[in-house]
């Protein structure tokens, strides 16, 4: 089954509305993402919960002192690339 790492991105007054309508609620953790090669790709950055460690494209960890979450993508960062409409990039893919 193929993961996907998802931005939710509404409309919103920037802070200037006077109402306040929910929508829907999600949850997540709140993450450090880096690529095979220990680069940090992103900080702070929520994934859900279908985000586990498995045996092609994410590792997740947990640090015991800190409680600080990790998720690593199994494949060096490579910038998009799309061939024939396909996504050659592994690291692309996989997000």
């Amino acid at each position: 089954m193929k993961r996907l790492l998802r931005f939710i991105v509404d409309e919103n007054s920037g802070g200037e509305s006077s109402d306040l309508k929910i929508t829907g609620i999600y949850w997540g953790r709140i993450v450090s993402v880096r690529d095979a090669l220990g680069a940090l790709q992103h900080s702070n950055f929520v994934v859900g919960e279908d985000i586990v460690t498995d045996f092609s494209d994410f590792i997740v960890e947990t640090n015991p002192i800190t409680l600080e979450t990790t998720v690593t993508i199994r494949h060096p960062y490579t910038p998009s690339l799309l061939v024939n409409g396909v996504e050659t990039s592994a690291y692309q893919r996989s997000t």
